[in-house]
């Protein structure tokens, strides 16, 4: 099952004292798998995260964390699978620098913030397991 989490609340939970694990589970309303966050340093896999003509804090509402995602999972399948919810202006696979492996989690930039809810809205999301 993969975890989602909207960018705006990982930027804040980075500033406060409640473990990451822990404030995901309360916006999810479930439990949350320990493995599935990764640290947010830098952008490893070269792909760009600000949104044309966009400013950052506009974006950071319109994006959405995707964790615990298969090592099979690509950028075509995320953008894919997304895309039923509304249109996908951006999206990120993170992977491994030396390997170009993926690391498991990626950002989907939507067009509409509104469309991040939407998604949240369904309770299991699956892709590629």
């Amino acid at each position: 099952e993969v975890v989602l989490c909207k960018e705006r609340t990982i930027l804040k939970m980075a500033e406060e004292e409640t473990p990451v694990t822990e404030q995901i589970e309360q916006q999810n309303g479930e439990e949350f798998t320990e493995n599935a966050v990764e640290p947010m340093e830098g952008d490893e896999s070269g792909g760009g995260d600000q949104a044309e003509g966009g400013n950052p804090e506009d974006e950071d509402d319109r994006k959405l964390f995707v964790g615990n995602l298969s090592w099979e999972t690509t950028q075509k399948d995320l953008k894919d699978y997304f895309c039923k919810y509304g249109e996908v202006e951006n999206c990120t696979l993170k992977t491994e620098i030396e390997t170009k492996r993926s690391r498991g989690f990626g950002f989907v930039v939507f067009k509409l913030a509104s469309v991040v809810d939407k998604v949240l809205e369904e309770k299991e999301h699956k892709l590629n397991g």
